[in-house]
């Protein structure tokens, strides 16, 4: 349960910050692994990522309910049928 946890805050939480980071100021250069788009936190950063970070927050928080509902109307269809 800990490793779905650790992947979970890995992919949603670090990566979307870390992907689009530019560092270049300490030296990266074009085509190094840390060369994106943005140097530090602006508006335009929150616009993009913040948005990424929000929607998937959204859609992870819904679906579980959605799941349930859905497997619930299924099993009470199939006794309806019997």
């Amino acid at each position: 349960m800990y490793s779905v946890l650790a992947v979970t805050f890995f992919n949603y939480g670090i990566l979307y910050i870390i992907a689009p980071w530019s560092f270049r100021e300490v030296g990266a250069e074009d085509g190094d692994l840390f060369s994106g788009i943005y140097t530090d936190f602006t508006s335009q950063w929150f616009l993009d990522i913040g948005t990424l970070i929000a929607s998937t927050t959204a859609i992870n928080m819904t679906f579980p309910v959605v799941e349930f509902i859905f497997f619930f109307l299924i099993r009470l269809i199939k006794r309806m049928i019997d």
